[in-house]
């Protein structure tokens, strides 16, 4: 089995990492300037348009138009993703008992909640999050594997680097006392810089 390579916690420069009495709490902003500056011109675009056009076209009184309806709904889907971009934040608290990811203040995915008693492996996977130019773009998760080694249960996605993942498998493991081994689907890096 190939060794993980140690990381200093100065080298994650993308998540905040406090310990307290009983554990960890890692936090992590959503936000990514150029897909939220995007996002932010996107939905003004769109919502200026559609509320502009919006009461001629109701001013025909057709049933026909309530499709139209879809614009302004959209529209408001879009300024309630780039708030979600802006001001959302992951947060994961690990105590000896549970791991808890919530993202917040706004409501969205990626809320995950796993017990210690349940788990007996952590592991970090790296996965496809989307596809830019037809190059995939690739993320990191961190999975636990139930006790009878069927179940693989999040309890954090959506890292950007690998470092951020293997820090947070390094301190649970710690904290709960679990022995490192190798996971099939567990991420090897295999040409780390020195």
């Amino acid at each position: 089995m190939q060794s993980k390579p140690s990381i200093d916690l100065h080298e994650i420069h993308t998540m905040k990492r406090k310990q307290t009495g009983t554990g960890y709490v890692f936090e992590k902003e959503m936000k990514r300037t150029s897909i939220l500056f995007f996002f932010m011109f996107f939905s003004v675009f769109w919502n200026a348009i559609t509320w502009t056009i919006l009461p001629s076209v109701f001013a025909k009184k057709e049933p026909e138009m309530l499709i139209f309806l879809l614009f302004p709904a959209i529209g408001l889907g879009m300024i309630y993703f780039t708030l979600v971009l802006a001001f959302n934040k992951i947060k994961l608290t690990i105590n000896a008992t549970t791991a808890v990811t919530k993202v917040g203040p706004l409501p969205w995915m990626g809320n995950f909640k796993i017990n210690r008693n349940q788990i007996s492996q952590i592991y970090v996977e790296q996965y496809v999050s989307y596809t830019k130019n037809d190059e995939p773009i690739y993320r990191f998760a961190i999975k636990a594997i139930s006790q009878g080694g069927r179940v693989h249960e999040y309890v954090m996605k959506g890292l950007q680097h690998y470092e951020e993942a293997l820090v947070i498998e390094k301190c649970i493991e710690d904290l709960w006392s679990i022995q490192d081994k190798s996971v099939r689907e567990e991420f090897q890096e295999v040409n780390r810089s020195s």
